[in-house]
């Protein structure tokens, strides 16, 4: 199972700053390398589990708090031996949009991708690689 990770998502509204605590079994987890937490700038969040094992099943609960109140979501988490299963292909799971800006203002642009291993994410502009280009970020 090495080399595996699991993403669990969630769509948050509302406004912001937020305080978000993810939780296996009623157990707070650190936002580290192995649990990272991630928030979007398209508004969403996720729970990264890096190198997943069998002892990362479990339930897993996200809190989100602001100044206006609490909200909560749970979900159930099954590890399953990968050695004889079927690894999928890289799935994009959401797609950047194409942009139109005015010069001088700031273009953002989100891709989400999933797989059955740790993946690397390379921007490209016209066929460049765009962490070489320094107005990119």
């Amino acid at each position: 199972m090495e080399n595996y990770c699991h993403e669990f998502h969630i769509g948050v509204t509302g406004t912001p700053p937020f305080t978000i605590i993810w939780f296996k079994d009623g157990r707070e987890l650190p936002d580290n390398d192995y649990y990272k937490y991630i928030i979007y700038r398209d508004g969403g969040i996720a729970l990264r589990i890096l190198d997943v094992r069998p002892q990362d099943a479990g339930e897993y609960t996200c809190i989100i708090q602001n100044n206006f109140g609490t909200a909560s979501c749970s979900s159930l988490f099954a590890v399953q031996d990968y050695k004889n299963v079927f690894k999928p292909a890289l799935q994009f799971t959401k797609t950047p949009l194409s942009v139109i800006t005015a010069e001088g203002t700031t273009a953002y642009f989100c891709a989400r991708a999933q797989c059955g291993k740790a993946i690397e994410i390379i921007w490209t502009i016209n066929g460049k690689d765009a962490r070489e280009n320094a107005k990119c970020k």
